[in-house]
């Protein structure tokens, strides 16, 4: 019987704020805490999941459910991470947070909350029509710019939810983005946290083949 090897990838992850836990099992758990000054080309830069980021970011006043409005100190420093990873051209994954802070660095913006996404799982259709379980734990969601993106996954369930914009601005939603690709400067945004037990196995390897296919050029 002949083995197949998973092939690792000859990167380190570096985060400012992180997670030692390289869930797509691609770069042999190797981990490295870094300044914007301190990036290299032989990283892969991951921004993980945390507070919302600071509302000024994508030119709005929080509403009722969101603290700040000015960036903070996690929010300076990793969007300095994002600038020194484009200019390098490596690689960027977004979880979560991660996932809506590109979103906003590329031209898009959030809703501010939205209901029935801050806990358990739920469904999402990929852009190859294949239906998926996903985990999720966000009030917020992605809003991509068209131009700078592609959506990959969307929900499926919970159509019709209820949102907010800043000044409290109510708006309803159909689809919410789960999986985003943003080619213009190599990263891929997801929604939902692989890093955690409860995220199923066939959406993590869905994930890791986007991340081989899309991201990854050795």
């Amino acid at each position: 019987m002949t083995m197949t090897h998973h092939k690792v990838f000859k990167r380190t992850i570096a985060h400012a704020w992180y997670t030692d836990n390289d869930p797509f099992k691609l770069f042999n758990n190797t981990f490295t805490t870094v300044t914007p000054k301190e990036l290299s080309k032989n990283h892969i830069l991951f921004l993980w999941g945390g507070e919302d980021i600071a509302t000024e970011i994508y030119g709005e006043t929080p509403c009722d459910y969101v603290r700040s409005k000015h960036k903070s100190l996690r929010d300076k420093i990793e969007i300095d991470l994002f600038h020194k990873a484009v200019d390098l051209q490596i690689p960027i994954i977004g979880i979560c947070r991660g996932a809506q802070l590109i979103t906003c660095l590329t031209g898009g913006s959030l809703i501010q909350h939205i209901e029935e996404h801050d806990v358990g799982n739920h469904a999402i259709m990929t852009h190859n029509n294949e239906t998926l379980v996903t985990n999720s734990c966000h009030h917020q969601m992605m809003v991509p710019n068209p131009q700078t993106s592609k959506i990959l996954a969307n929900s499926i369930e919970y159509k019709n939810t209820f949102g907010l914009r800043e000044n409290n601005k109510k708006v309803i939603v159909d689809l919410v983005p789960e999986i985003v690709h943003f080619p213009d400067v190599n990263a891929l945004g997801i929604q939902g946290h692989p890093e955690w037990p409860s995220m199923p196995k066939i959406t993590l390897k869905y994930c890791t083949n986007l991340i081989k296919n899309l991201i990854l050029n050795e």
